[in-house]
């Protein structure tokens, strides 16, 4: 049976990988500063990706993200083991991306994938010091960016 510390931790971590998924469907770049520590490491292998810093990520999140009028990021329930002030959780993904031609016409990209991180207790609460996400399966179609319309922010919000 967990105690009630490990159940608050837990709790904490699940907050982290949520506040992750909601910076990149409301595009809140600065609302990742409460999700990685400052030198994190993040590799995205979709058809090869390479690693790469946290601080690297954050310029390409926000290019790759303008392409889409509406993203959604849906985390299975992750497993969260704890070690002391350190975690590792694994967690599913299905990402929703919606792309806009000039013309309106929608065009939907779904990837499937899983990450896996490791977390640090922090002075700030709980971060990612390392990130691995893996892309299995897509459907659809990513749409050439030149061919889409742009959405710095979402135009829900």
């Amino acid at each position: 049976m967990l105690s009630a510390e490990e159940v608050s931790d837990q709790i904490e971590i699940a907050q982290v990988l949520q506040r992750y998924f909601r910076s990149m469907d409301e595009k809140d770049y600065a609302l990742l500063e409460t999700v990685f520590t400052p030198d994190a490491t993040l590799h995205y292998d979709m058809q090869g990706g390479a690693k790469s810093t946290y601080r690297e990520m954050v310029p390409r999140f926000r290019e790759f993200n303008q392409h889409f009028c509406f993203t959604q990021h849906i985390m299975g329930h992750p497993l969260i083991e704890l070690d002391g002030d350190r975690a590792r959780s694994t967690n599913s993904l299905r990402a929703i991306h919606v792309q806009l031609t000039p013309e309106g016409e929608q065009n939907t990209w779904v990837v499937y994938g899983f990450y896996r991180d490791l977390h640090l207790r922090t002075p700030d609460g709980w971060r990612i010091p390392e990130r691995y996400f893996k892309g299995v399966h897509f459907e659809g179609t990513l749409l050439p960016f030149d061919r889409v319309q742009r959405f710095p922010r979402p135009p829900w919000l």
